[in-house]
């Protein structure tokens, strides 16, 4: 999966789009499998930042089979890595959707050991090209001032990056059983990322890895 890097554009390494397909592929290694908890892997952090990807895996949804948003698992680790955030993700595949379903899962049971009373949860997950965005920033239907003005910034700095950026559409996180709704409910401070196909495949198009990776570093270290 890494081998055409440099063959796409001759001179250049991609250190991040290699980096994070290195990390994709550790999350290969379980994607066949079932677990009841979805083999979370997380990472506690040096900053009061929390990235999670609960549908990083295939999953469930009301017994139905969901596709996984592809490599958001291996993106929040790597993201993790450059920033020193936290970070939360399935590595196999799992009978609950964390995202969807009232909040007794085992991704809920682990991310509540891992929130301190200062952590701001980023959620991160993938969504089609075919939306008319690059980027949307979900809200969810309570956000604090931390929340919002977080949001805010990363949606400026993304419009600055050259992205196509929308708040709350087509996803506002609102439903009462997202991850972010979750945390607001809990008097803490979330929102939620959405992020087309076409930049969560280094191994294609790795200069559009690559920007979004360093539009979300940026934006992560000033938080």
């Amino acid at each position: 999966m890494t081998g055409g890097f440099d063959a796409l554009q001759p001179g250049r390494t991609w250190e991040i789009a290699s980096r994070w397909e290195a990390l994709q592929k550790e999350f290969w290694q379980h994607w066949a499998e079932l677990t009841p908890d979805g083999a979370l892997r997380h990472r506690e952090g040096s900053l009061p930042v929390l990235l999670t990807a609960p549908h990083a895996t295939v999953h469930r949804r009301e017994g139905a089979r969901k596709a996984a948003d592809l490599r958001t698992g291996s993106l929040v680790e790597l993201l993790s890595e450059r920033t020193g955030a936290g970070f939360l993700a399935t590595t196999s595949s799992h009978p609950f959707d964390a995202n969807w379903d009232a909040p007794a899962t085992p991704f809920h049971d682990r991310l509540m050991e891992l929130l301190a009373a200062d952590t701001l949860v980023i959620d991160v997950h993938g969504m089609s090209d075919s939306h008319g965005s690059d980027i949307c920033i979900a809200l969810g239907p309570e956000p604090g001032t931390r929340a919002h003005t977080a949001a805010n910034r990363f949606a400026a700095a993304a419009k600055r990056a050259g992205f196509r950026v929308t708040v709350n559409t087509p996803f506002d996180a609102s439903r009462s059983t997202t991850i972010t709704s979750y945390i607001q409910s809990h008097g803490g401070d979330a929102f939620e990322i959405e992020i087309a196909r076409r930049f969560r495949e280094p191994d294609r198009y790795p200069e559009a890895a690559e920007r979004l990776v360093e539009w979300l570093t940026d934006c992560i270290r000033e938080l």
